[in-house]
């Protein structure tokens, strides 16, 4: 299978039917996991391997077990396309209950059946996107006060904390999915916020700025983070502290928030009050002591080894007397860190 094609589940009562489905998304660059031909089979086969999407007919033999199955992938987080011969008002209804992600009435062209799955996978995409900013953007209250604003990759507010409402006159409803140039003025060419504009019209003096939000992957953009500058009780390490969540750590570095996934990050190196993380990407410099940054991450992924270093357990490839190594990198061992990071070792043999 080549690697980016979009992985599908067919799920079709009819043996003919499903061959055929098959053959066809096939050739259209799909590529199948499996088919099943009633619920057993199609939760057994999602289960074994996980597809990127669901194709399904509606009613499985005599059952509706179609409708049940799409309630079913859809709480798994899979999307749900739905195929079937049945176009009348009650039986959409029914699967419009289920909110699935494509309905293709058969026949069907190729095209359309194309579109739909691709359309299903990229809302999919989307939505966990959305997901994980909303998640960033209450851990962006506990820490920044004011709390920032999060928006959109197309600088649309997303989510509008109550101190901005009580700023600028505007209601949160009134503001999500607004461009952010339709309530602020920004400095030319910048994404520094000059001024903001109140609901009364009034043109009020505010200092503010965009943060970008990117993944560490391929550093796509997913959104911005509107921070108002630093107030009189935000300390440093307020400002510079990673944002983490139970998979992945957030990392400002100069003017750009990253997603940081922990198992990306390979080793951190202590210089001065800074800390260099070196993950599979780059390498990022946040403002923080070494032992401040371990704080950040989880205990039981990363252990000390050196006044100096820290490394990623699951990432260490051989140990010798005083030397540890990630990969070809080798790193020194402190005499103080060398019983536990023997001990650790050897918890993964």
């Amino acid at each position: 299978m080549k690697q980016g094609m979009i992985r599908v589940l067919i799920v079709e009562d009819e043996m003919a039917i499903a061959m055929d489905v098959e053959t066809r998304l096939q050739k259209m660059g799909f590529a199948v996991t499996a088919t099943a031909l009633n619920r057993e089979e199609a939760e057994s086969a999602f289960a074994a391997d996980r597809p990127d999407v669901v194709l399904q007919d509606i009613q499985l033999g005599e059952k509706h077990d179609g409708i049940f199955l799409s309630g079913y992938f859809s709480e798994q987080g899979c999307p749900v396309v739905f195929l079937t011969a049945f176009g009348d008002t009650k039986t959409f209804a029914e699967a419009l209950a289920t909110a699935p992600a494509g309905y293709v009435t058969k026949p069907f062209r190729d095209d359309d059946l194309r579109r739909q799955l691709e359309l299903a996978v990229f809302k999919q995409a989307r939505l966990r996107e959305m997901q994980d900013m909303v998640q960033m953007y209450e851990q962006f209250l506990t820490l920044y006060i004011p709390p920032a604003a999060l928006l959109d990759a197309s600088r649309c507010f997303l989510r509008v904390p109550p101190a901005l409402e009580r700023l600028n006159g505007f209601l949160a409803e009134e503001m999500n999915g607004k461009p952010v140039a339709d309530f602020f003025v920004f400095e030319p060419g910048t994404g520094h916020i000059t001024h903001l504009l109140h609901r009364n019209k009034q043109r009020i003096a505010y200092a503010a700025k965009l943060i970008a939000i990117q993944t560490g992957a391929d550093e796509s953009c997913i959104g911005y983070a509107l921070q108002p500058d630093k107030t009189e009780n935000e300390t440093e390490v307020e400002r510079e502290s990673p944002v983490i969540n139970t998979k992945a750590v957030f990392i400002r570095d100069k003017s750009v928030l990253y997603r940081v996934p922990f198992e990306n990050i390979y080793w951190l190196e202590a210089m001065d009050n800074y800390t260099k993380i070196h993950t599979q990407q780059k390498t990022y410099t946040i403002k923080l002591f070494l032992k401040d940054a371990l704080l950040r991450l989880p205990a039981d992924k990363f252990v000390r080894i050196h006044r100096s270093y820290a490394v990623a357990l699951e990432h260490i490839t051989m140990l010798e007397e005083d030397t540890l190594y990630i990969g070809s990198t080798g790193l020194p061992v402190g005499k103080q860190y060398s019983e536990e990071i023997t001990s650790a070792f050897k918890t993964m043999n």
